[in-house]
């Protein structure tokens, strides 16, 4: 089972969600002076709860979070073993993924950036691609940094992991990950479903290509 639920913010609608969230939340919504993050992180935490609420047959507010010491969500109430989740967003849109095993999504609205940053972050063989795609350098800088962060994100580790201590190799639309991580199975897709975003979805083990679902 790997889903991926996609959700376009509506501010009008924003207030209503307030209502799945837990205490906690609410009161670090409030904390956002730009009211565009702001609804980005209502959406996002109403749109977790709710799609957890339904694949686990649990009410909304029952659900509990903690978040590991790198600040990745984890679900403490109810316990599964076999269930993982991880939220993007970014622009007006918010992503979320679930899966059987351990899973990480990303996603970047394409803002035009200066393309020097690649060699801050990149490994330098991903830096060498992304100048090698004439014409598309931006789109697959966002690309291999969407990659890399659904990878780092899967692991639960934030950006404790050096970004240039592992590389994507992409050819041929087939993606290869070079890595000193522990020797483990992921899956990688790369999606481009609205025109000027971004999404990679990473998961562990042999899991079938994603289903992707668009909430209202």
């Amino acid at each position: 089972m790997l889903k991926i639920f996609v959700h376009k913010i509506n501010d009008k609608k924003n207030k209503n969600k307030l209502q799945a969230l837990s205490a906690e939340e609410i009161k670090k919504a409030g904390f956002f002076k730009d009211k565009n993050s702001r609804n980005l992180y209502i959406a996002g935490k109403y749109l977790t709860r709710k799609i957890i609420a339904t694949q686990l047959k649990i009410k909304a507010e029952d659900i509990v979070f903690k978040t590991n010491k790198y600040g990745r969500p984890l679900l403490v109430y109810p316990k599964n073993k076999n269930f993982d989740f991880n939220l993007s967003h970014s622009g007006k849109r918010v992503v979320l993924a679930i899966a059987d095993s351990r899973v990480g999504i990303d996603i970047e609205e394409m803002r035009p950036i200066d393309l020097k940053i690649a060699g801050d972050y990149f490994h330098k063989k991903e830096t060498k691609f992304v100048h090698s795609q004439k014409g598309k350098e931006l789109e697959s800088f966002y690309q291999i940094w969407t990659l890399k962060e659904s990878l780092i994100k899967a692991k639960g580790r934030g950006l404790s992991y050096s970004l240039k201590n592992f590389y994507f190799e992409l050819r041929n639309n087939k993606i290869k990950l070079y890595s000193r991580f522990k020797k483990q199975s992921w899956r990688f897709w790369v999606y481009d479903l609205y025109p000027g975003y971004k999404i990679a979805v990473c998961v562990e083990g042999s899991e079938s290509k994603p289903k992707l679902i668009t909430c209202n």
